[in-house]
């Protein structure tokens, strides 16, 4: 099956985990940012992503190994996204669980928009 197939497939059978967190990500729900749901980027399929803020949101269940996570992690970050993992078994409350994850998406936004100071040609502080 193609990727654009499984990603169709995935979307249209979503685990528990994955309808209640699209629920919350959907239609700009979460911080005004746009989320796409089972998308395929390079030779991956992300939960989640927001390409306007680049960042991924993967949900990690039984069947994610941390090596292959690993090197699937240096992937998306060398295209210039940010993974956020989040267990898919929750064991606190979801909701707080989701209020973590939005923090994290406001620091990572709030790192984008940090004021970088531009060298001087002439040597720092000149």
């Amino acid at each position: 099956m193609k990727k654009t197939g499984l990603s169709r497939h995935f979307r249209k059978h979503p685990t528990s985990a994955e309808a209640w967190w699209w629920e919350r990500l959907r239609a700009r729900r979460c911080l005004g940012l746009k989320f796409r749901r089972q998308c395929p980027i390079g030779p991956y399929i992300v939960d989640f992503v927001s390409v306007e803020a680049q960042i991924i949101l993967e949900l990690d269940g039984a069947g994610h190994r941390p090596e292959q996570d690993a090197v699937r992690d240096a992937f998306l970050s060398e295209q210039g996204f940010r993974v956020l993992r989040v267990g898919s078994e929750i064991a606190a409350p979801a909701d707080e669980i989701y209020e973590r994850v939005v923090a994290e998406i406001v620091k990572l936004q709030a790192d984008d928009f940090s004021p970088h100071p531009i060298p001087s040609p002439l040597g720092e502080g000149l």
